[in-house]
This record gives C-alpha cells, structure tokens and sequence, in this order.
C-alpha cells in the first residue's frame, strides 16, 4: 500500500531523480534515431499493428529512462520494464518459434535482475540511499570475508560488482550468457531484432560504465584481467559459430555477440581510450 511505499521511499533513499551527461546522451540519441526508423519500417503491418507501435514506444521509453535515471532503483525499475515490450514483440509479431525464443530471454533477463536487484538492496541497507551520486561517493568495504566457508577476495565490494556485472553481461549477451541472444534475433520481426541488437544489449554496456565501475572500483580492477580473457574468447568463439550460421538474423546474432565482447574489453580496458572505444 501507500503507506508501505513511502517507508520502503524512506528506507533507501528514493528519488525520481533524472540527469544528462556525455555518456548518457550518446545512447539518447542513439535511441531517438533509431526508433522512429524502426516504427516506419514497419507501419504497413496490419496484423495487430496498433499493438506493435504501442510497444515500440513504450520500449522507447523505457530504454531512455534506463540512460537518464540517476536513481538506482529507479534505473533498475526502467531496466527491467523495458523486458516486457521486447517479450511482446518477440512473441506476437515473430516467427513460428518467438514464443520460445522470448520466453527464453525473458527467464535469463529476470535472473539477471534479480542479482542486481539483491545487490540494490544490499546497497541501500548500507548506505540508505540509491542516488548514483551519493554511492559514488561511498566507499565498499574491499575486506575479505567469509561466505559458506570460503574466503571471498574483495569482500562485500566483489560481491555486489559481480551481481552488477553479471546482470548486464546477461543483457549485453557476453559469452557464455549469450544462449537467448542468437535465437532472440532470428526468431524477432524485423523491427524487434533492430531493437534488440542496437539498443537493448547496449543497456549492458551501459549499464557497466555508469554503475560497475565508478560505484566499486577496487573490484573492477581485481576482476579486469579475468573478464578481459571472457570476453577475448567469446568474440572468438562468436566469429566461429557465425560460419555455421544459415540463417542472416542468427548471422546477426552471433555478430551481436562478438560486439558485446568488444565492449567488455573496452571497458575493463583500463584506459580512457579503451572506454571511448566501448561507448562508440
């Protein structure tokens, strides 16, 4: 209830709280031009095609929120709706097998967010704020500690950068997350594969620059090295399979793959070059 809401608002610190800056204003335009390209390549489908648009925009939506949100929860809450309009149009308007297909990614999405959502929760019984700009100032404690007997390197601060990292490699479809991606795109109409290719797995990368790594640093830096030999093997590992693809969108899917690579490497790269790389 009401009343509940405003205690958990309390709780953590919540705030409908949105900003710009360079980072985040490439992926707005990125997402403002792409879209109205997608809603007119497909304006003569008549087969629910009120239904279409309505998702289409609402995913917009969603999509921008994710880059304008400087609230983590708020973020979380944009990140994760945006699931459900692609779920839709993956199975509405795909092929014979979309149903699957979405289902599939809608399952290794919701996993995703729930380790971020767990690490969200964490944070805020820390710090009893989700605001970017306060965690950014926070400092995670990087002491070892002891989970089911084992010693965890990095303490509470390896902990949350994995469940962080590991939600957006899911959307991002970095190897070996990357099983829904492929059939995502080759079962997707037209205009959900574009959607899904060149803007929701962007929410990963973004998603990795704007929380992962200025909120836990000293994590990122353990981590870099084991992530950057990842992501070396999936790029290798997608231009591989793409030679046994027979199909243009499963083509596709694994070239999506191997870019979700790249920018894992740009990022974990450790120079700004690196970063510039991963954001173009």
């Amino acid at each position: 209830d009401i009343v509940t809401l405003a205690r958990l608002s309390r709780l953590f610190g919540l705030s409908y709280k949105l900003g710009i800056d360079g980072l985040s204003l490439v992926f707005v335009l990125l997402t403002t031009f792409l879209m109205p390209l997608v809603v007119v390549s497909c304006w003569r489908m008549t087969a629910r095609g009120k239904d279409l648009m309505m998702a289409l925009l609402v995913l917009q939506s969603l999509l921008l929120g994710s880059c304008l949100a400087l609230d983590l929860v708020l973020f979380f809450v944009f990140a994760q709706g945006a699931l459900l309009p692609v779920f839709l149009i993956v199975s509405f308007w795909g092929a014979p097998g979309g149903a699957t297909a979405a289902l599939k990614f809608l399952l290794v999405a919701l996993l995703g967010g729930a380790l971020m959502l767990a690490a969200i929760v964490s944070i805020g019984q820390e710090v009893a704020s989700a605001d970017l700009e306060v965690l950014a100032g926070h400092n995670f404690s990087a002491e070892p500690i002891m989970l089911l007997g084992i010693e965890v390197i990095g303490g509470r601060q390896t902990l949350l950068f994995l469940a962080f990292f590991l939600a957006f490699a899911i959307y991002l479809g970095l190897w070996p997350l990357h099983t829904w991606l492929p059939d995502a795109l080759a079962e997707a109409p037209q205009a959900g594969g574009l959607v899904i290719a060149a803007l929701v797995t962007k929410i990963g990368g973004y998603g990795l620059l704007r929380i992962a790594l200025p909120l836990f640093p000293q994590a990122e830096a353990f981590w870099a090295p084991i992530i950057l030999w990842i992501a070396v093997a999936g790029v290798l590992w997608a231009g591989l399979a793409a030679f046994s693809a027979t199909d243009l969108r499963r083509l596709l899917g694994y070239g999506t793959v191997a870019l979700g690579g790249l920018v894992v490497i740009g990022v974990f790269s450790g120079g700004v070059q690196g970063i510039d790389g991963a954001v173009i």
